[in-house]
């Protein structure tokens, strides 16, 4: 799997969901809170979404967080 980062805040709903569905299905990846470090404001910025959560899968385009986009590109979750 490439590298994923996940652009995130506190106490934001959908940052959770998107950080749980990820554990759920063992990927691993770099949270940027743009509260603990401000120039990850910028660089979350510079992807042109204005809302949190935004991830970026190696060099592909970033995506806000919504369950069909993420099932896409990760895959459904199977029990």
């Amino acid at each position: 799997m490439e590298k994923v980062v996940v652009y995130t805040k506190y106490n934001c709903p959908k940052c959770e969901s998107a950080k749980m569905q990820l554990k759920l299905r063992d990927i691993e990846f770099e949270m940027k809170n743009d509260e603990d470090e401000p120039k990850y404001m910028e660089e979350a910025l510079a992807t042109g979404f204005r809302s949190m959560p935004i991830i970026i899968v190696g060099d592909s385009e970033p995506f806000q967080y919504n369950l069909s986009k993420f099932t896409e590109v990760f895959g459904e979750l199977w029990y």
